[in-house]
């Protein structure tokens, strides 16, 4: 999924999802969040770039 704002939209496969946040993000300046179907991945881009990913080993909720 990918986020600016309140606006979402699915994508299917990370690499189109990664390939259009970048393009958003660098067209706008805005911070675009790419997150995966099951939360474990999350990404923010800004002008084009990473700017933060985050891996999470167990699923999001999940407590040890």
């Amino acid at each position: 999924m990918i986020s600016v704002g309140d606006d979402h939209r699915e994508v299917v496969g990370r690499q189109d999802a990664v390939r259009e946040a970048k393009q958003h993000s660098s067209r706008t300046g805005r911070v675009i969040h790419v997150e995966r179907r099951d939360g474990c991945v999350h990404m923010e881009f800004q002008r084009g770039r990473l700017q933060a990913y985050r891996f999470e080993t167990r699923g999001p909720g999940s407590r040890s």
